[in-house]
């Protein structure tokens, strides 16, 4: 590990599901838009998300622009024994400067609006931008998951 990666200051926040833990590594996770890895096989796209899979009790990983939720798979793993692991698995990476995505194609595509999306599409990507996404940001990935199904379902 460089000297400039241990003074990396890595913040972890709570979330509505006390499985869940979203650590802000101070340096962007993705350009644009969120990433969604609800198992170690969807995350082998990820050197970052293979990193976290590797760590016991992993069920989840979740990337937004600036954050790593990370869900544990059960309650009676201690997040004080689990969150030093993924200080460690989030700083080994930067330290790497491996890209977030093995594939630039897998990165999620923007919701910038274009001239020639018609009005439906226009109206999904600002819902996107100013609805869903603060959503996520706030809560666990599941919880707005659950919430965006509702909302097409109704």
């Amino acid at each position: 590990m460089t000297a400039g990666v241990r003074s990396m200051f890595i913040e972890a926040h709570p979330t509505p599901n006390i499985n869940s833990l979203k650590f802000h590594p101070g340096k962007p996770v993705l350009p644009h838009g969120t990433m969604d890895f609800p198992n170690a096989r969807a995350g082998m796209q990820s050197p970052l998300a293979k990193a976290l899979f590797r760590l016991d009790g992993v069920k989840a990983v979740f990337f937004g622009m600036d954050f790593v939720t990370v869900t544990k798979s059960d309650d009676d793993l201690s997040w004080a024994e689990l969150k030093p692991e993924i200080f460690a698995a989030i700083m080994d990476f930067y330290a790497s400067g491996s890209p977030v995505v093995s594939d630039p194609d897998d990165l999620p595509e923007t919701t910038t609006v274009n001239e020639d999306d018609s009005e439906v599409v226009q109206l999904i990507k600002e819902l996107l931008d100013t609805r869903i996404r603060p959503a996520v940001q706030e809560r666990a990935p599941y919880t707005c998951l659950i919430r965006v199904a509702r909302l097409f379902a109704s």
